[in-house]
């Protein structure tokens, strides 16, 4: 991926950082159980030290902090400094004491090699411009025996609450589905491809396990407000007359009438993918 692209990659998540914090508390809701199981998978313990790549707003980061306890560290790193500011103010309000916030790429980690226990990261895999890259430079800062363990998403049809604004849009404005290997939020829904990149880097025990990521909004526009924060396809959309945008979040809506309750309430199960591999123990 060039600088520029890696660069309109980063914008469009500081973008959407302020988005992402007023609706974090109903995401977390959901996707608490995925921080808990990458803390799980990746067997931290008190006392280590831990890197959480991508954080955004801070996860799993909190729940590795609260695992390895006040004698371990967590650094959090992301390339979007709104992210990161975000990050700190709500790990000031939880008052964890034990997490650092750093502004670094993973494709470009300047730690030294063997500094961490574990590192995680959840849903940020699919956005790298150069994943092979980002998994080399994972596996170098492990120390021997450490583990790495990442969240993504599972296919489109199996991830509403993100896929339905992005096909709807594409749809409106005729745009053609990205290409294989484009960063974005299915680009390893294909879960395979990524064991193999693993498996090729170095990591050693590599398998994953399927889980439910349930989120619930107390409305059809409820959901579609939530959409107009986060997506960073709302910027095309943008570009068009505001009467046709209305009807384009009326659809959304509309979208959303086979996830809903008789109460109206909109429940997704979005499936997801946790992935876990090991560096090698040193021999002898």
């Amino acid at each position: 991926m060039s600088s520029v692209e890696n660069e309109g990659l980063r914008r469009n998540w500081s973008q959407a950082a302020q988005g992402w914090a007023r609706w974090w508390e109903i995401i977390e809701r959901g996707t608490r159980i995925v921080s808990e199981r990458l803390v799980d998978l990746a067997r931290l313990q008190p006392g280590d030290r831990v890197l959480d790549v991508a954080t955004g707003l801070g996860e799993p980061a909190v729940t590795a902090g609260r695992r390895v306890g006040p004698r371990g560290e967590v650094v959090a790193i992301d390339r979007s400094p709104e992210m990161l500011a975000a990050a700190r103010q709500r790990i000031q309000a939880l008052g964890v004491q034990n997490v650092k916030f750093l502004q670094m790429d993973a494709e470009q980690l300047t730690f030294p090699e063997q500094s961490f226990q574990a590192v995680l990261c959840r849903f940020g895999l699919m956005f790298f411009g150069d994943l092979r890259a980002a998994l080399e430079q994972i596996h170098g800062v492990l120390t021997p025996g450490g583990r790495f363990a990442a969240a993504v998403w599972d296919h489109p049809a199996s991830v509403p609450m993100i896929s339905l604004p992005v096909r709807l849009i594409r749809q409106v404005l005729n745009a053609p589905p990205p290409a294989s290997g484009t960063p974005g939020p299915f680009n390893l829904a294909d879960v395979e491809r990524l064991k193999t990149l693993m498996a090729d880097v170095g990591f050693v025990d590599v398998h994953h396990e399927r889980t439910l990521v349930r989120v619930e909004f107390s409305s059809a526009q409820h959901y579609v407000a939530f959409a107009q924060s986060v997506l960073p396809e709302k910027e095309e959309l943008a570009t068009l007359p505001p009467e046709r945008q209305a009807a384009v979040w009326r659809a959304l809506a509309k979208l959303t009438e086979p996830y809903q309750d008789a109460d109206g309430v909109v429940r997704f199960a979005n499936r997801a993918h946790c992935v876990v591999g090991s560096r090698p123990p040193e021999s002898g």
